[in-house]
Protein backbone atom coordinates (compact mmCIF):
# COMPACT_ATOMS: atom_id res chain seq x y z
CA UNK A 1 0.00 0.00 0.00
CA UNK A 2 1.30 3.31 -0.45
CA UNK A 3 0.04 6.92 -0.32
CA UNK A 4 -1.92 7.27 -3.44
CA UNK A 5 -3.94 3.91 -2.40
CA UNK A 6 -6.10 6.30 0.30
CA UNK A 7 -5.13 10.05 -0.97
CA UNK A 8 -4.89 9.96 -4.74
CA UNK A 9 -2.63 12.62 -5.52
CA UNK A 10 -4.73 14.12 -8.52
CA UNK A 11 -6.68 15.98 -5.90
CA UNK A 12 -4.11 17.00 -3.66
CA UNK A 13 -4.15 20.67 -5.30
CA UNK A 14 -7.64 20.73 -4.84
CA UNK A 15 -7.45 19.39 -1.41
CA UNK A 16 -4.89 21.88 -0.33
CA UNK A 17 -7.29 24.65 -1.19
CA UNK A 18 -9.61 23.52 1.11
CA UNK A 19 -7.34 23.31 3.82
CA UNK A 20 -6.64 26.31 3.74
CA UNK A 21 -10.30 27.01 3.87
CA UNK A 22 -10.46 25.54 7.40
CA UNK A 23 -7.38 26.54 8.45
CA UNK A 24 -8.70 30.28 7.82
CA UNK A 25 -12.09 29.75 9.52
CA UNK A 26 -9.81 28.45 12.78
CA UNK A 27 -6.75 31.38 12.70
CA UNK A 28 -10.46 34.03 12.91
CA UNK A 29 -10.97 32.30 16.31
CA UNK A 30 -7.43 32.05 17.88
CA UNK A 31 -8.33 34.63 20.16
CA UNK A 32 -10.42 32.41 21.57
CA UNK A 33 -8.12 29.69 21.99
CA UNK A 34 -6.94 28.31 25.55
CA UNK A 35 -3.73 27.03 26.99
CA UNK A 36 -3.25 23.27 28.22
CA UNK A 37 -1.15 20.87 30.23
CA UNK A 38 0.26 18.02 28.48
CA UNK A 39 -3.10 15.95 27.29
CA UNK A 40 -1.01 12.74 28.31
CA UNK A 41 0.87 13.01 31.66
CA UNK A 42 -0.62 16.99 32.69
CA UNK A 43 2.74 18.52 32.97
CA UNK A 44 2.89 21.86 32.14
CA UNK A 45 6.61 21.79 31.58
CA UNK A 46 7.17 21.74 28.05
CA UNK A 47 8.66 23.51 25.01
CA UNK A 48 8.19 25.52 22.06
CA UNK A 49 8.82 23.83 18.73
CA UNK A 50 7.92 25.11 15.74
CA UNK A 51 4.45 27.04 13.98
CA UNK A 52 2.64 24.99 11.31
CA UNK A 53 -0.92 26.28 10.07
CA UNK A 54 -0.19 29.54 12.09
CA UNK A 55 -0.67 26.46 14.93
CA UNK A 56 1.88 26.50 17.78
CA UNK A 57 3.28 23.12 18.29
CA UNK A 58 5.30 22.27 21.78
CA UNK A 59 6.43 19.30 23.21
CA UNK A 60 6.18 17.68 26.94
CA UNK A 61 9.58 17.27 28.41
CA UNK A 62 8.67 14.74 30.67
CA UNK A 63 7.31 12.23 28.23
CA UNK A 64 7.81 13.58 24.87
CA UNK A 65 3.70 14.15 23.77
CA UNK A 66 3.78 16.56 21.20
CA UNK A 67 0.39 19.23 20.97
CA UNK A 68 -0.78 22.39 19.86
CA UNK A 69 -1.06 25.02 22.63
CA UNK A 70 -3.02 27.21 22.99
CA UNK A 71 -5.47 25.39 21.02
CA UNK A 72 -9.53 25.76 19.93
CA UNK A 73 -11.83 24.41 23.22
CA UNK A 74 -14.30 22.33 23.08
CA UNK A 75 -17.08 24.60 21.74
CA UNK A 76 -14.83 26.06 18.83
CA UNK A 77 -14.19 22.45 17.71
CA UNK A 78 -17.84 21.37 17.65
CA UNK A 79 -19.04 24.42 15.13
CA UNK A 80 -15.48 23.64 13.64
CA UNK A 81 -16.00 20.13 12.52
CA UNK A 82 -19.96 20.62 11.68
CA UNK A 83 -18.98 23.03 8.83
CA UNK A 84 -15.69 21.70 7.79
CA UNK A 85 -14.86 21.55 4.26
CA UNK A 86 -12.31 19.27 4.26
CA UNK A 87 -14.17 16.53 5.79
CA UNK A 88 -16.58 16.97 2.44
CA UNK A 89 -14.55 16.80 0.34
CA UNK A 90 -12.98 13.91 1.94
CA UNK A 91 -16.66 12.22 1.89
CA UNK A 92 -17.01 13.02 -1.75
CA UNK A 93 -13.73 12.31 -3.30
CA UNK A 94 -11.26 10.54 -1.32
CA UNK A 95 -13.62 7.90 0.73
CA UNK A 96 -15.68 7.48 -2.30
CA UNK A 97 -12.80 6.23 -4.75
CA UNK A 98 -10.49 4.45 -1.74
CA UNK A 99 -13.52 2.40 0.02
CA UNK A 100 -12.28 -1.20 -1.38
CA UNK A 101 -8.89 -0.14 -0.71
CA UNK A 102 -9.06 0.72 3.00
CA UNK A 103 -11.36 -1.82 3.67
CA UNK A 104 -9.64 -4.28 2.45
CA UNK A 105 -5.77 -3.03 3.64
CA UNK A 106 -6.72 -1.11 6.82
CA UNK A 107 -9.77 -2.36 8.42
CA UNK A 108 -10.08 -6.05 7.67
CA UNK A 109 -6.43 -6.62 8.80
CA UNK A 110 -7.29 -4.72 12.16
CA UNK A 111 -11.01 -6.57 12.23
CA UNK A 112 -8.41 -10.13 11.98
CA UNK A 113 -5.90 -8.90 14.80
CA UNK A 114 -8.83 -7.73 17.42
CA UNK A 115 -10.25 -11.57 16.66
CA UNK A 116 -7.01 -13.00 17.35
CA UNK A 117 -6.53 -11.08 20.70
CA UNK A 118 -10.09 -11.58 22.52
CA UNK A 119 -13.05 -13.53 22.19
CA UNK A 120 -15.66 -11.69 20.26
CA UNK A 121 -18.42 -14.70 20.78
CA UNK A 122 -21.65 -13.69 21.97
CA UNK A 123 -19.72 -10.16 22.93
CA UNK A 124 -20.95 -5.97 22.28
CA UNK A 125 -18.89 -3.72 20.28
CA UNK A 126 -19.37 -0.22 19.94
CA UNK A 127 -17.64 1.73 17.76
CA UNK A 128 -16.97 5.76 18.37
CA UNK A 129 -17.00 7.97 14.96
CA UNK A 130 -17.92 5.37 13.06
CA UNK A 131 -18.19 7.38 10.06
CA UNK A 132 -19.03 5.13 6.98
CA UNK A 133 -18.64 1.85 8.67
CA UNK A 134 -15.13 0.64 7.22
CA UNK A 135 -14.48 -1.00 10.52
CA UNK A 136 -18.61 -2.28 10.86
CA UNK A 137 -18.63 -4.12 7.86
CA UNK A 138 -14.88 -5.80 8.13
CA UNK A 139 -16.31 -7.05 11.44
CA UNK A 140 -19.50 -8.32 10.26
CA UNK A 141 -17.87 -9.81 7.32
CA UNK A 142 -15.90 -11.88 9.86
CA UNK A 143 -19.11 -12.57 12.08
CA UNK A 144 -17.28 -11.17 15.22
CA UNK A 145 -19.56 -9.85 17.44
CA UNK A 146 -23.30 -10.39 18.82
CA UNK A 147 -24.17 -6.95 18.65
CA UNK A 148 -22.20 -4.01 17.37
CA UNK A 149 -23.17 -0.54 17.93
CA UNK A 150 -22.31 2.80 16.23
CA UNK A 151 -21.84 6.05 17.48
CA UNK A 152 -21.97 9.00 14.70
CA UNK A 153 -22.78 12.04 15.30
CA UNK A 154 -22.96 13.09 11.72
CA UNK A 155 -26.60 13.11 10.36
CA UNK A 156 -25.70 11.97 6.72
CA UNK A 157 -22.87 9.51 8.24
CA UNK A 158 -25.56 8.03 10.72
CA UNK A 159 -27.91 7.73 7.81
CA UNK A 160 -25.99 5.49 6.02
CA UNK A 161 -25.01 3.35 9.08
CA UNK A 162 -28.33 2.62 9.55
CA UNK A 163 -28.60 1.00 6.30
CA UNK A 164 -26.38 -1.84 7.73
CA UNK A 165 -28.16 -4.81 9.15
CA UNK A 166 -28.20 -5.88 12.71
CA UNK A 167 -26.85 -2.41 13.53
CA UNK A 168 -27.50 0.28 16.25
CA UNK A 169 -26.92 3.73 15.26
CA UNK A 170 -26.79 6.44 18.10
CA UNK A 171 -26.47 10.04 16.27
CA UNK A 172 -24.42 12.12 19.33
CA UNK A 173 -21.70 12.94 20.16
CA UNK A 174 -20.30 10.92 22.72
CA UNK A 175 -20.05 13.50 25.50
CA UNK A 176 -24.07 13.44 25.33
CA UNK A 177 -24.94 9.55 25.81
CA UNK A 178 -25.61 7.81 28.67
CA UNK A 179 -25.17 4.23 27.74
CA UNK A 180 -27.70 1.63 29.31
CA UNK A 181 -25.41 -1.04 29.24
CA UNK A 182 -21.27 -1.25 28.81
CA UNK A 183 -19.81 -3.20 26.58
CA UNK A 184 -17.29 -5.82 26.08
CA UNK A 185 -15.19 -3.19 23.27
CA UNK A 186 -14.75 0.24 22.56
CA UNK A 187 -13.16 1.11 19.31
CA UNK A 188 -12.31 4.20 17.54
CA UNK A 189 -9.68 4.96 15.09
CA UNK A 190 -7.69 7.96 13.98
CA UNK A 191 -9.83 10.26 16.76
CA UNK A 192 -7.92 10.83 20.08
CA UNK A 193 -5.42 12.38 17.85
CA UNK A 194 -8.45 15.15 17.24
CA UNK A 195 -9.80 15.93 20.96
CA UNK A 196 -9.87 18.87 23.10
CA UNK A 197 -9.24 16.61 26.20
CA UNK A 198 -8.31 13.10 25.35
CA UNK A 199 -8.14 11.71 29.15
CA UNK A 200 -11.88 12.88 29.48
CA UNK A 201 -12.67 10.93 26.59
CA UNK A 202 -11.00 7.85 27.82
CA UNK A 203 -12.41 8.05 31.02
CA UNK A 204 -15.74 7.84 29.47
CA UNK A 205 -14.62 4.66 27.43
CA UNK A 206 -13.53 3.36 30.69
CA UNK A 207 -16.71 3.64 32.72
CA UNK A 208 -18.98 2.33 30.07
CA UNK A 209 -16.42 -0.74 29.12
CA UNK A 210 -17.24 -4.05 31.03
CA UNK A 211 -14.98 -5.96 33.59
CA UNK A 212 -12.26 -7.44 31.21
CA UNK A 213 -13.51 -5.96 28.42
CA UNK A 214 -10.82 -3.53 26.20
CA UNK A 215 -10.31 -0.65 24.41
CA UNK A 216 -9.27 -0.73 20.98
CA UNK A 217 -7.63 2.82 19.07
CA UNK A 218 -5.55 3.91 16.58
CA UNK A 219 -3.45 7.55 16.15
CA UNK A 220 -0.57 8.93 15.04
CA UNK A 221 3.19 7.78 16.47
CA UNK A 222 4.67 11.28 16.87
CA UNK A 223 8.15 9.23 17.58
CA UNK A 224 8.15 7.22 14.05
CA UNK A 225 9.80 7.30 11.03
CA UNK A 226 8.30 9.41 9.31
CA UNK A 227 7.08 11.75 11.84
CA UNK A 228 10.49 11.95 13.39
CA UNK A 229 12.60 12.61 9.49
CA UNK A 230 9.66 14.92 8.18
CA UNK A 231 9.11 17.34 11.54
CA UNK A 232 6.48 20.05 10.67
CA UNK A 233 6.55 18.68 6.92
CA UNK A 234 4.59 14.99 8.17
CA UNK A 235 1.17 14.71 6.90
CA UNK A 236 0.33 13.80 10.95
CA UNK A 237 0.70 17.43 11.76
CA UNK A 238 -1.77 19.06 10.43
CA UNK A 239 -4.67 21.97 11.56
CA UNK A 240 -7.15 19.33 13.11
CA UNK A 241 -4.41 17.13 15.04
CA UNK A 242 -4.09 17.98 18.65
CA UNK A 243 -2.25 15.81 20.06
CA UNK A 244 0.42 13.53 19.14
CA UNK A 245 1.42 10.68 21.21
CA UNK A 246 4.70 8.21 21.10
CA UNK A 247 3.96 4.73 22.75
CA UNK A 248 5.23 5.29 25.81
CA UNK A 249 3.02 8.41 26.08
CA UNK A 250 -0.20 7.11 25.07
CA UNK A 251 0.54 4.17 27.80
CA UNK A 252 1.07 6.51 30.54
CA UNK A 253 -2.49 8.21 29.44
CA UNK A 254 -4.31 4.79 29.54
CA UNK A 255 -2.84 3.51 32.86
CA UNK A 256 -3.77 7.19 34.28
CA UNK A 257 -7.29 6.28 33.10
CA UNK A 258 -7.26 2.65 35.05
CA UNK A 259 -6.73 0.68 31.69
CA UNK A 260 -4.00 -2.25 32.10
CA UNK A 261 -2.24 -5.12 30.26
CA UNK A 262 -1.08 -2.34 26.81
CA UNK A 263 -0.52 -3.76 24.44
CA UNK A 264 1.44 -0.75 21.14
CA UNK A 265 1.67 -2.10 17.65
CA UNK A 266 2.88 0.06 14.71
CA UNK A 267 1.59 -1.81 11.85
CA UNK A 268 1.86 1.16 9.28
CA UNK A 269 2.63 0.93 5.64
CA UNK A 270 3.66 4.69 4.95
CA UNK A 271 6.46 5.80 6.34
CA UNK A 272 8.70 4.72 3.49
CA UNK A 273 6.81 6.94 0.45
CA UNK A 274 5.54 9.31 2.31
CA UNK A 275 9.50 10.42 3.19
CA UNK A 276 10.02 9.60 -0.56
CA UNK A 277 7.49 12.05 -1.49
CA UNK A 278 8.65 14.76 0.89
CA UNK A 279 12.31 13.91 -0.96
CA UNK A 280 10.24 14.23 -4.47
CA UNK A 281 8.61 17.77 -3.44
CA UNK A 282 11.60 19.11 -1.46
CA UNK A 283 10.26 19.49 1.85
CA UNK A 284 13.48 18.10 2.84
CA UNK A 285 16.54 17.49 1.60
CA UNK A 286 18.07 14.58 0.81
CA UNK A 287 21.21 14.90 3.06
CA UNK A 288 19.09 15.01 6.20
CA UNK A 289 18.49 11.39 6.13
CA UNK A 290 22.16 10.40 6.85
CA UNK A 291 24.35 8.59 4.73
CA UNK A 292 22.63 5.13 4.93
CA UNK A 293 19.10 6.19 4.03
CA UNK A 294 20.33 8.63 1.60
CA UNK A 295 21.70 5.55 -0.45
CA UNK A 296 18.89 3.85 0.40
CA UNK A 297 16.92 6.46 -1.25
CA UNK A 298 18.66 6.81 -4.17
CA UNK A 299 18.87 3.08 -5.16
CA UNK A 300 15.68 3.35 -4.98
CA UNK A 301 15.20 -0.61 -4.94
CA UNK A 302 11.09 -1.73 -4.56
CA UNK A 303 12.08 -4.83 -2.60
CA UNK A 304 14.90 -2.94 -0.26
CA UNK A 305 12.42 -0.50 0.62
CA UNK A 306 9.41 -2.60 1.37
CA UNK A 307 11.75 -4.65 3.78
CA UNK A 308 12.51 -1.17 5.68
CA UNK A 309 9.08 -0.62 5.79
CA UNK A 310 8.33 -3.82 7.17
CA UNK A 311 11.36 -3.42 9.61
CA UNK A 312 9.90 -0.26 11.17
CA UNK A 313 6.37 -1.68 11.36
CA UNK A 314 7.50 -4.86 13.12
CA UNK A 315 9.87 -2.99 15.47
CA UNK A 316 7.61 -0.49 16.84
CA UNK A 317 9.21 1.90 14.48
CA UNK A 318 6.68 2.97 11.92
CA UNK A 319 4.18 6.47 12.80
CA UNK A 320 0.63 4.91 12.85
CA UNK A 321 -0.09 2.98 16.69
CA UNK A 322 -2.34 0.73 17.17
CA UNK A 323 -3.40 0.12 20.70
CA UNK A 324 -5.40 -2.71 22.94
CA UNK A 325 -6.27 -1.89 26.58
CA UNK A 326 -7.61 -4.03 29.02
CA UNK A 327 -10.32 -3.32 31.74
CA UNK A 328 -9.18 -5.71 34.97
Amino acid sequence: MDENDIRPKFLEIEHKKVIKNDVMWLKEKQKNFSLVCCPSCGSNNYKYLYKKYFLTQVLCKDCNTQFVNPRPTEKILKEFYSRSVNYEFFAKNIFSRTEEVRLKKIFMPRAKYLSKKIDTKGKTLLEIGAAYGFFVEAVKKLKLFKKIIAVEPTPDLAAKLRKKNNLVVIEKAYENIVMKEKVDVVANFEVIEHLYNPKKFLKWCYDITKPNGCIFLTCPNISGFETTVLGKFSTSVDHEHLNMFNPNSISLLLKNVGFKFIEVTTPGKLDVDLVRSALDKKNIKSNALGGFLQQLYKENNTKKLKQFQNFLSSSGESSHMMILAYKK
